[in-house]
């Protein structure tokens, strides 16, 4: 439910990609290589592993990143020094955020 609202506000302002697992996230970075991405906003837990291989991708197509997770331990767990924005966010903190990162980049 989370990730489908936060597709539906972002639609309005950048074409979305949706991957639900790292497999996932990593298929979409390596097919869109020759198109640019402005920002990977990526969800510290996903299903199916560590995040490890999805931020070294990103990294490789100087991709910024902007980590998501309502786990209040991690904000300091993640280098090299990336965006964190804490759930739960508003509307308009996670617009700003993901604009500042893309600046960023």
């Amino acid at each position: 439910m989370v990730r489908e609202t936060i597709v539906l506000l972002l639609e309005d302002v950048f074409d979305v990609i949706l991957a639900v697992s790292v497999a996932t996230a990593l298929v979409e970075l390596r097919s869109v290589r020759s198109q640019p991405i402005d920002v990977v906003l990526l969800d510290y837990h996903l299903p199916d592993g560590p995040i490890d291989a999805v931020l070294a991708e990103a990294d490789l197509c100087l991709i910024p990143i902007a980590l998501i997770s309502g786990d209040l331990t991690l904000e300091d767990d993640h280098t090299p020094v990336r965006t964190f924005l804490r759930k739960p966010f508003s509307e308009k903190t996670l617009l700003s955020v993901l604009e500042g990162t893309r600046r960023q980049g």
